[in-house]
């Protein structure tokens, strides 16, 4: 069996442990169900609140497909701009490193105000977060070591054949690190969106269950956000391995 085939089934093992540990504990303890719901109930929430459930994922999911592209295209743009203008890279990493920190469940109700309750205030919000990881790792991807920027100029190169030849083909590893944190983000900046403000979603969804005490459903919409933020990026590893395979095989 293959090493990746093992981990995998490692992975596999490690997870039906915990949900049948957590059975048992909530079995055992009768612990209540609007406290902690057990797995299995939380599958009848899946079953029983499918209709509910697939209408607003797709809201959510659509969401973040686009708060992600819109974020790790100005992530990109940005980090190429400000690894080669350090006039630009002075005055704006301060500005850009101060608005990321500030918590995205505060400025949230920003957003809502100034895009409204709809789908564009959910993207808004998790392009902002997608947008820093990228840029980052588009810079540093793109740095070069002096003496190999030196010697591509002693070969008479271009800053455009360096930047195609050299530069993008160092960064895309990068690049795609960046893009992968930026899975993760756009589902919290879209979950977040939900929770403020939003008519729809799974985030939405959450608070409906959570108000009217419906536990076991509000894991269950927990647990699809979940199912699709692990597609998501599973699918971004699989494009990286198609598109970078000397990286993969180096």
């Amino acid at each position: 069996m293959k090493f990746f085939e093992k981990t995998k089934l490692l992975s596999v093992i490690i997870i039906l442990s915990i949900l049948l540990f957590w059975q048992l504990l909530v079995k055992v303890m009768d612990i209540p169900t609007f406290t902690l719901p057990a797995p299995t109930d939380i599958f009848s929430s899946l079953i029983s609140q499918r209709v509910p459930l697939l209408k607003h994922s797709l809201s959510t999911f659509i969401a973040v497909i686009e708060g992600f592209l819109l974020g790790g295209m100005i992530g990109i743009i940005m980090g190429v701009l400000l690894m080669y203008y350090e006039v630009l890279k002075k005055a704006l990493m301060p500005i850009l490193v101060f608005f990321q920190t500030m918590p995205k469940v505060a400025i949230a109700p920003v957003v809502m105000v100034w895009f409204g309750l709809g789908d564009l205030s959910k993207v808004v919000l998790a392009s902002t977060i997608v947008f820093f990881a990228v840029m980052i790792n588009t810079m540093d991807g793109l740095r070069m070591r002096p003496e190999y920027y030196n010697l591509a100029r002693v070969y008479k190169a271009t800053e455009w054949q360096i930047m195609m030849k050299i530069r993008i083909r160092h960064a895309m590893p990068n690049i795609f690190t960046g893009l992968r944190i930026g899975t993760t983000l756009a589902v919290i900046g879209v979950t977040v969106a939900e929770f403020v403000g939003s008519q729809e979603g799974l985030g939405h969804l959450m608070v409906l269950y959570q108000a009217y005490l419906k536990i076991s459903h509000m894991f269950a919409a927990i647990a699809l956000l979940s199912i699709f933020g692990y597609i998501f990026y599973e699918s971004l590893k699989i494009i990286e391995k198609k598109l970078l395979p000397w990286y993969l095989e180096e």
